[in-house]
């Protein structure tokens, strides 16, 4: 599912279709879109056949003063320094300096990287993203830790994916730098100066932040969307992970590199890097979804029946993007002082409408008669993938259909081929559709990749009543198969797991009593008076089963009987008389390969966390009813609204009060875990994902929550926390061993060895 949703992130990048405007009217286009994500200032670029054909700045690199962006004007330009480190590489193997097959270890011994079923992990593994270790961010994003201690760090994690899955890792990134370095005696910095900086006229490009005093550089900024402003954010030293992401610099300099790069290595009549070395760096070397895949330092992706070379960069306060369609000899760079903005994938197709070869299918399309989209119109329940209790809009935008994605943006779509599939108007790749019963619009389609997710549009599909799906949920035994299948609901809705093939949604019936099994509509279940048998294309039977009678009625579990096997009442009791507690123990950052001291003080309603990892920094968290705050390896951020809210779901007595402490309970199924039987119970706030718990009744214990936490940046992140060893502090029974896992920092281990009463904490937190 994560390649579902890294698809969505990078192919869905449009909201206008291809349009011969002015260039007056382009830059009003672009400036409108500036400010319609909050982007302070920003600086376009465009290049083709070797000569710049726009070049505009827009709003402020200084909101406070007032200082306009000017064409001269510094940003970070982020990852888009990878395709400087792999293009120097490949040019370092194209001279014999370096080979792409050799084991990095023969370069710098301590980089003893070892990924299962592979005795060696290679350059271009390092460049391509398919080590299998995580993002390792961590690691560098203090500004503490030294290039050798970050790498030296790395080797001792675990590695998150298998060899060969797209696993986006920054650190890999400064490996193959220090070995560039080091094979040339010299240092990636003055590669990087001596190879591109210098030949390409870059004079206003910088490799640290020292050697920027007295260069006018724009200030960096995000856009708090709780409190509806722009945060100014602190400007931090990345050189320790330069090669990954550690350059600074300006339009015309950056011009000057993608005309480099489209000319295939050259400059003004003169060989930066040869032609082989570029092309190696545009090779597909790691595939990531249906028509992406990565190179070196490069997306590489299907666009429009071409081939359109990507990346973008973003950093503490900076957003920037590069992009070259070699086939039409055209390129483009997008400098912006905001962090995070949908604007640098629009961006594409906002270039390619503009410079790009006119697309007469989108010029006929728009001769035909303009087509009544009022039916459409409206919200459509979305819970898939990265979505949860969200709505995807469907509204009209530019005088095309379009559906505004939470925490995207809002894309234009096609006319309707023969099948009702209405594309993106960038991409062949995700289509929209639409189901009518009555003449009226019912739901929505989303097809991607051969998979299909159903949202329903609000207030137009009738559910079906809980006491109806309850009839069918239990366990049935396979005739043929080991394995029981197991159907549950989950937010109200039918839910399968088929041993060996995953647990997926099972859609409302139709006419023939099938439920599609989504996102996989090719499969569906049918039930019959006990029976359930799994279909493939509705004829292939995959498997047959019997519900087991002892499942026939599950108990029904309340809020109240969760109480009662919580001892709420007491703990209610207790509470009223609590002293503050501190809590000490170790962290280990298994696939990053940290570890550290841990501590936690905690009262009533309000708690503290620090994680100190020695020289990469620490990390803190305060958290009270009336603001929760982080700083330290991080510049400090104030969380607000829905993201303080779930932090103060974070508290460690927070979850001994479900009945207090959340608005909506819901049973789901009682479940063995080693061996102990387990009850499932999914529990919410408004506004906030929800939580699954799996609760030991018979000790009260919680035993593992999964939900989904909030990120201003990724959006929501799939985490589940794994709790153990028991023991009784106080009065209180607390897990000494705490184990949480997500896909953007792998799995973290918590083991608490020693307590103690503490003063209260309230004079820290006011401090």
């Amino acid at each position: 599912m994560k390649h579902l949703i890294l698809a969505l992130a990078l192919i869905l990048s449009s909201n206008v279709t291809a349009k011969d405007i002015s260039v007056n009217e382009f830059s009003k286009l672009l400036e409108s879109r500036m400010k319609e994500n909050h982007i302070p200032g920003m600086v376009v670029g465009v290049i083709q056949d070797g000569k710049v054909i726009y070049k505009q700045a827009f709003g402020f690199s200084n909101v406070e003063k007032q200082e306009k962006v000017e064409l001269d004007t510094v940003f970070a330009i982020g990852s888009i320094t990878k395709s400087f480190t792999s293009s120097l590489v490949a040019q370092l193997v194209e001279e014999g300096s370096l080979s792409w097959e050799t084991d990095i270890t023969d370069y710098i011994d301590y980089l003893d990287y070892s990924p299962e079923g592979r005795d060696k992990l290679t350059l271009e593994d390092l460049l391509s993203h398919k080590s299998g270790f995580a993002r390792n961010d961590i690691l560098f994003v203090s500004g503490n830790a030294s290039k050798e201690q970050i790498l030296k760090t790395s080797v001792k994690a675990i590695p998150f994916t298998p060899y060969g899955q797209f696993n986006y890792n920054n650190v890999m990134y400064l490996a193959a730098g220090e070995i560039a370095g080091k094979v040339k005696n010299s240092s990636w910095e003055g590669l990087i100066n001596t190879v591109f900086l210098k030949p390409l006229n870059m004079n206003n490009s910088y490799l640290s932040l020292e050697n920027l005093d007295g260069v006018t550089i724009a200030s960096g900024y995000s856009w708090d969307e709780e409190a509806k402003k722009l945060n100014l954010e602190e400007r931090k030293s990345i050189e320790n992970i330069g090669p990954a992401g550690g350059i600074y610099s300006n339009i015309k300099d950056m011009l000057n590199y993608t005309n480099m790069l489209l000319a295939e290595g050259e400059f003004k009549g003169k060989a930066i890097v040869s032609k082989d070395a570029i092309s190696a760096t545009r090779e597909s070397h790691t595939n990531i979804a249906k028509g992406i895949d990565y190179g070196l330092g490069w997306f590489v992706r299907d666009w429009q029946g071409t081939k359109l070379i990507e990346h973008g960069g973003q950093i503490n306060g900076f957003h920037a993007q590069l992009s070259l369609w070699p086939e039409h000899n055209l390129g483009y760079v997008i400098l912006t002082n905001i962090q995070n903005t949908p604007l640098m994938q629009e961006s594409i197709n906002l270039v390619w409408g503009q410079y790009g070869p006119k697309d007469d299918l989108a010029k006929k399309q728009e001769s035909k008669p303009q087509e009544d989209f009022e039916k459409y119109l409206g919200k459509y329940e979305a819970n898939f993938a990265s979505f949860s209790d969200e709505h995807f809009t469907v509204l009209v935008k530019d005088g095309l259909l379009a559906i505004d994605i939470p925490r995207q943006m809002v894309y234009t779509l096609k006319s309707p081929d023969q099948e009702g599939k209405r594309y993106f108007t960038m991409t062949d790749q995700v289509a929209v559709s639409f189901n009518e019963k009555d003449g009226k619009v019912i739901s929505l389609k989303m097809h991607q990749a051969g998979m299909e997710f159903e949202l329903p549009k609000e207030g137009m599909t009738k559910k079906e009543s809980k006491k109806d799906l309850q009839k069918l949920i239990g366990k049935y035994k396979q005739e043929a198969r080991d394995g029981l299948i197991e159907v549950y609901l989950k937010d109200n809705k039918l839910r399968i797991n088929i041993p060996g093939q995953g647990d997926v949604e099972l859609a409302a019936p139709d006419s023939a009593g099938h439920r599609k099994m989504m996102p996989h509509p090719a499969f569906s279940a049918l039930f019959e008076k006990g029976q359930l048998t799994v279909y493939k294309n509705k004829e292939k039977v995959i498997t047959r089963a019997t519900r087991l009678e002892s499942e026939a009625k599950p108990a029904a579990i309340t809020i109240k009987d969760v109480g009662r096997v919580m001892y709420v009442d007491s703990t209610r009791k207790f509470l009223k008389e609590f002293k503050p507690i501190e809590l000490i123990g170790t962290i280990k950052m298994l696939h990053s390969g940290l570890s550290g001291k841990y501590q936690v003080k905690f009262d009533a309603d309000s708690y503290r966390q620090q994680a100190d990892y020695g020289d990469f920094g620490q990390l803190n968290n305060i958290v009270t009813k009336e603001y929760a705050t982080t700083y330290g390896m991080v510049p400090r951020k104030e969380h607000l609204g829905k993201y303080h809210q779930q932090l103060l779901e974070k508290h460690p007595l927070f979850l001994l009060d479900l009945e207090k402490n959340f608005q909506h309970f819901e049973f789901i199924s009682k479940k063995e875990k080693n061996g102990v039987e387990h009850w499932l119970v999914q529990v919410k706030n408004p506004g906030l994902p929800a939580l699954k718990l799996m609760i030991n009744p018979a000790s009260g214990d919680i035993a593992s929550v999964v939900t989904h936490m909030l990120s201003p940046v990724l959006g929501k992140v799939k985490t589940r926390i794994e709790f153990g060893d028991y023991r009784e502090v106080n009065g209180l029974r607390i897990p000494f061993k705490i184990q949480e896992s997500n896909q953007v920092m792998g799995t973290t281990i918590l083991e608490l060895e020693d307590f103690k009463s503490s003063n209260g904490i309230a004079s820290e937190f006011m401090n």
